[in-house]
């Protein structure tokens, strides 16, 4: 028996689309063309999370992705703004959903909410350093700042950890073969 697709895909924006330390001039982050590209062919329904307005960079997404503020009564890490999304994108499974995020409380609040989770080591708020100065670092001392933010996430209970969006493909091939047999988050 065939396991249904997977039914939604939420960004939480800052820390997963964009570096959540860029504050000046936020750009999105390489592999979110790819990534849009990949999501259309299997017709997997996006939305992201906004803290509160569209920024300026919201421009640059897919017209085909929903942008939703994430500001109801409840922020992360209740499952409010997932269901608030789940509802907008017609989820009738949540086990079928799938959030990335690189914070704690997205994660937290994916789980919350009985979705797959998977968090963005390297453009969460985690790293104490900004990917800029990441990549003037010595190799060790990017691999301690890695694994610092691979294993918060991790211990928060992230069913995958990445280092950004460019890694997300392997991660849904895995969860829609998980569906498939009838494993759940």
């Amino acid at each position: 028996m065939l396991a249904s697709p997977i039914q939604a895909l939420v960004f939480e924006y800052a820390g997963t689309l964009i570096e959540s330390r860029c504050t000046e001039h936020p750009e999105l982050l390489p592999g979110h063309q790819a990534l849009e590209n990949c999501l259309a062919r299997r017709g997997i329904p996006v939305a992201v999370l906004f803290d509160d307005e569209l920024p300026a960079t919201a421009r640059l997404l897919p017209e085909t992705w929903l942008c939703l503020p994430a500001l109801p009564q409840r922020r992360f890490p209740a499952p409010d703004p997932l269901l608030k999304a789940a509802t907008h994108l017609a989820v009738d499974q949540l086990r079928r959903g799938v959030l990335v995020s690189g914070t704690v409380a997205g994660v937290q609040a994916g789980l919350n909410a009985g979705w797959w989770t998977i968090g963005t080591a390297m453009s969460g708020p985690l790293p104490s350093v900004g990917l800029n100065l990441w990549r003037d670092m010595e190799p060790a001392d990017q691999d301690r700042v890695r694994m610092q933010a691979t294993l918060g996430l991790m211990n928060a209970g992230a069913h995958y950890v990445i280092d950004t969006i460019a890694d997300l493909n392997e991660c849904l091939l895995d969860i829609q073969t998980r569906l498939e047999r009838n494993e759940r988050p």
